[in-house]
């Protein structure tokens, strides 16, 4: 069995009756998917998100009302080239959209408070994203290989960027810090947290912020204290 059909008509599938399978997945509505994703992992073939007509969708919306965007939710599908994540949203899953190779846009609604590990992980056409403004932690490889990203704007409700956030996003190129105040980098030991003052001159400037920043988070994760 290499692939499977799935209508919108599925109200449930059992956790995991179908995990490591590495079947392609065809499924009718964004909706009925997010009900039954779970029961797929993450070892898995290509997705394909389709309409009520049968068309593969290119421009993802994710329903109002949903709360939580599940782990590996969205991973390989080749097909979406924009996301739009609504206000009801507090939580993208680890590895949520990971290469989904054809997306070039990402809006990020006003709820969302994590963006977790891997989230957007090899998106290598992503170019364009918009943070919304209560995002208060972006954990490791959230943008990672992202190659086509050259800039992006960090909101002022930011507190935690972790280490290696935009790790081989070798393009990106500014990034815009709406607080300049209170940033320390740091880094664990043996001995405690190690932790080193970011002067807002650092930063002030996009282009070498992100030079800075990317300097920098190879080995330390960005806290701030405000």
């Amino acid at each position: 069995l290499s692939s499977i059909y799935l209508g919108k008509s599925i109200k449930s599938i059992n956790s995991g009756a179908f995990d490591n399978t590495n079947m392609d997945i065809y499924v009718t509505g964004v909706d009925t998917w997010l009900r039954i994703c779970s029961s797929f992992g993450g070892s898995r073939g290509l997705l394909y998100i389709l309409d009520e007509s049968g068309n593969e969708i290119t421009d993802l919306v994710i329903p109002e009302g949903i709360i939580t965007i599940p782990d590996c939710a969205f991973i390989s599908t080749i097909g979406i080239t924009r996301v739009v994540i609504p206000d009801s949203v507090t939580k993208i899953g680890k590895y949520a959209f990971e290469v989904c190779s054809s997306l070039t846009e990402v809006i990020i609604g006003d709820g969302v408070k994590t963006i977790d590990t891997g989230a957007f992980n090899n998106c290598q056409s992503l170019k364009t994203v918009a943070l919304g403004k209560n995002v208060g932690t972006i954990y490791t490889f959230a943008f990672s290989n992202c190659e086509d990203l050259e800039e992006i704007v960090i909101p002022a409700s930011v507190y935690y960027i972790a280490i290696d956030s935009f790790a081989k996003s070798k393009n990106l190129k500014k990034i815009t810090f709406e607080n300049l105040e209170d940033w320390t980098y740091c880094k664990d030991t043996m001995y405690g947290v190690s932790k080193k003052e970011v002067l807002s001159s650092d930063i002030s400037d996009p282009k070498e912020a992100a030079t800075f920043f990317l300097s920098k988070n190879e080995n330390y994760y960005f806290l701030n204290k405000t």
